[in-house]
């Protein structure tokens, strides 16, 4: 992995504090909600999870799925974009450590250029990482405020990204069969920046890191014009009730998203392929 991914973003604290604050506003009126196999041929570990009962398990080093190239999984000048995951994570990474969850990275050149969702520990403390970086070398690593996560227990990752220069996390969690909505925070990034280059979006941990033991359960990718508004509510309706994801969005809008990782229930029918689960066949 090239020093860009290892860099921290050199935005200043003001902007994090100023964003977090104006994030903020909307949430503190309360929030607290009670070997290769391709395409439909996807098998997963058997799950038992009452929550995601079709979630992907990973127990094994260096285990991935992969949603097939388009640039149509890259945001655009169009249209804000939202990403949103569901992951039960075995163990949380250790101090000083970024945990990939979702990348979608060109690292064909010297600078990655693309994506990523993470979560990493810093000083003891859990907080989402977001890598966002074209291929002009504008953007790079930002870290998001505390949020509380443990392990073993099911959390949504979402992101949204509108205007094309803003940046902003949502962490839902379930505890205690309650369903909550944390506030990261959010950035602006100064200047549009959009991504390009050819590669496949990839669930899983990033090269030579055999760290990630978990369940992986929905996942939704959808663009759509004027979405700031929306995005508190959205990722609100998605933690009460976590199977509704895709009907959150137009068909139109959705340009992957899937419950089991054997279906896109999108119009665009992507495939999927899964690496290194076991006895599955190659394709």
């Amino acid at each position: 992995m090239t020093e860009t991914l290892r860099g921290i973003t050199r935005l200043s604290v003001l902007l994090v504090v100023l964003f977090s604050i104006s994030f903020s506003i909307p949430v503190l009126l309360g929030l607290k909600i009670g070997g290769w196999g391709t395409g439909s041929g996807v098998e997963q570990s058997a799950s038992t999870d009452l929550l995601f009962p079709e979630s992907i398990e990973f127990t094994k080093p260096r285990s991935e799925l992969r949603v097939i190239d388009s640039k149509e999984l890259l945001p655009d000048a169009e249209r804000d974009a939202v990403i949103v995951s569901w992951f039960k994570l075995k163990k949380l990474p250790p101090e000083g450590q970024r945990l990939f969850l979702v990348s979608k990275l060109d690292t064909s050149k010297s600078d990655s250029t693309g994506y990523v969702l993470a979560i990493t520990r810093d000083k003891g403390v859990i907080r989402p990482a977001i890598f966002w970086r074209n291929s002009a070398k504008h953007g790079g690593w930002y870290t998001f405020s505390e949020v509380v996560l443990a392990p073993d227990s099911w959390f949504m990752f979402g992101l949204g990204f509108y205007e094309q220069r803003y940046l902003g996390v949502y962490i839902g969690t379930i505890v205690g069969g309650e369903f909550n909505l944390q506030l990261a925070g959010g950035y602006d990034l100064e200047m549009p920046i959009l991504q390009d280059g050819i590669n496949d979006l990839v669930i899983g941990p990033q090269p030579n890191n055999d760290i990630f033991r978990a369940f992986v359960g929905p996942f939704c990718m959808a663009k759509a014009k004027g979405i700031k508004d929306e995005l508190r509510s959205i990722f609100k309706k998605i933690v009460k009730e976590p199977t509704s994801m895709a009907e959150q969005f137009d068909s139109k809008e959705l340009q992957f998203c899937t419950m089991d990782w054997k279906t896109d229930l999108s119009p665009k029918q992507r495939s999927i392929e899964s690496k290194n689960f076991g006895d599955r066949p190659s394709s």
